[in-house]
């Protein structure tokens, strides 16, 4: 046999018993397409320093999903993070195909209470303005007069918010000098602030006020209770007077010429001035046995005077709750301020217990209907009743909670700016205070 045959018959036989053979691995086809991220962001995108935020994505075709830096396992179509500082998040859906990511980035501030972006120089009071209404009719047809006193910002242009305020206390003459910490404020933030006293009934104007109401007169006309029932009835009225005379002041005093911004008027007080902002506004009260759920923007009665201004916002420093000032609360909604739809916002603390306990004041943010309500509330002894009036010399820490919240509140519903209202949900009061003061909304 030829060395050549010899050699071919090698070969065959090695392939006929099977010899071993070198295979080549090739990589699976991948059916898929990439990942698709359609959706990654932070909310807030802004946040406090400490503030959770959550970041939340919709992704299609992926078969795992990671986030950079990490927040631990990742599952479903969302995680909560607490930056310490600015950072970017990096989401990465990765399948066969291979990798996809987007990325979103959070800012951190350190938290601060609100600043108001008006700030401007005080005007010279303006004083001496008498705003007359008249009620009742035929021979017992009367007149009620009610001194005011105007602040405003010197040098700002344009029409201006206008907040009117209502003094707390008593019935008093001059009360239209009360809480000048307030209007100044107020004025220094770019608001018109119109004061007003609420002048106290002789006993003659108490008899004309029972025979208005169709009511027996008083035995004793001099009775406490005469007094309180008068005063229920004027505080109101007062507001209602001096907002429907705004049109005329404006045209008798020069500095007050077409300022008023008729769209932006807010009402506010302290203590007994927060049932004026509350009656004047919405909420109803037991006036008398034979007149239960009183509304003096009830135009049906004779007893009222249409409001003709538009209110936006109602602010209540140390307010009264049921069982106080003829509020009530009959359970089931039946309630002093069942149609109380204004945006509102309460000022209390634990320590504001002149009069009324703490508590009280508290009851009727869970009785107004939810929407745009707000509360700042003190956790604090030392927080007392004059801390809501801007006057506590003793402990002025509170004053700056109390005043940059009132701003916010006021500047988010009554000028319209969005971010003073987005302000009034995040936990800068909170932090600032160390945890004294917290912010509730509904």
């Amino acid at each position: 046999m030829s060395k050549r045959h010899a050699l071919l018959l090698n070969a065959l036989a090695l392939v006929a018993c099977g010899g071993d053979t070198t295979s080549v691995n090739t990589p699976p086809v991948c059916a898929m397409p990439s990942p698709v991220i359609s959706q990654f962001a932070a909310s807030p995108a802004i946040a406090v320093a400490g503030q959770s935020v959550t970041l939340s994505w919709s992704v299609t075709g992926a078969t795992s999903v990671a986030l950079s830096p990490s927040a631990g396992a990742v599952s479903g179509n969302s995680v909560i993070v607490t930056p310490a500082g600015a950072t970017s998040y990096q989401l990465s859906a990765t399948n066969c195909a291979g990798t996809t990511t987007a990325q979103a980035t959070v800012s951190v501030t350190p938290p601060a209470l609100y600043v108001s972006p008006d700030a401007f120089s005080l005007g010279t009071p303006i004083d001496g303005i008498q705003v007359t209404a008249r009620y009742g009719v035929g021979s017992n047809a009367y007149a009620r007069t009610t001194p005011v006193l105007v602040r405003h910002p010197m040098g700002a242009t344009g029409k201006r918010p206008l907040i009117l305020w209502s003094h707390g206390g008593g019935m008093l003459p001059d009360g239209k000098y009360n809480k000048v910490e307030w209007g100044n404020l107020l004025a220094q933030a770019g608001y018109i602030v119109v004061h007003m006293s609420h002048v106290p009934r002789t006993v003659p104007e108490f008899s004309a006020l029972y025979t208005e109401f169709g009511l027996p007169l008083p035995v004793n006309p001099v009775a406490a209770d005469v007094a309180e029932f008068a005063a229920n009835i004027d505080r109101p009225r007062d507001a209602i007077a001096v907002l429907n005379a705004l049109s005329a002041l404006e045209q008798t005093y020069p500095l007050l010429a077409g300022r008023i911004d008729y769209d932006r008027i807010g009402i506010a007080g302290w203590s007994r001035g927060s049932y004026t902002a509350r009656t004047t506004a919405c909420a109803t009260i037991n006036l008398a046995p034979t007149m239960p759920r009183y509304s003096f923007r009830d135009t049906t009665k004779a007893t009222n005077t249409p409001l003709r201004v538009q209110l936006k916002a109602v602010l209540a420093n140390s307010p009264q709750g049921p069982g106080r000032l003829s509020f009530y609360d009959n359970g089931g909604g039946d309630n002093s301020w069942a149609t109380c739809t204004l945006p509102d916002l309460t000022q209390t603390s634990s320590g504001d217990a002149t009069d009324t306990p703490p508590a009280n004041r508290v009851a009727p943010f869970s009785l107004l209907p939810a929407g745009n309500k707000h509360m700042m509330f003190i956790a604090d002894p030392q927080a007392t009743h004059d801390s809501f009036g801007l006057v506590n010399t003793t402990t002025p820490q509170f004053d700056p909670w109390i005043a940059s919240t009132a701003l916010a509140f006021l500047d988010g519903y009554v000028k319209g700016l969005a971010p003073a209202r987005a302000y009034l949900t995040t936990p800068h009061l909170n932090m600032v205070s160390n945890t004294k003061a917290t912010l509730s909304a509904r």
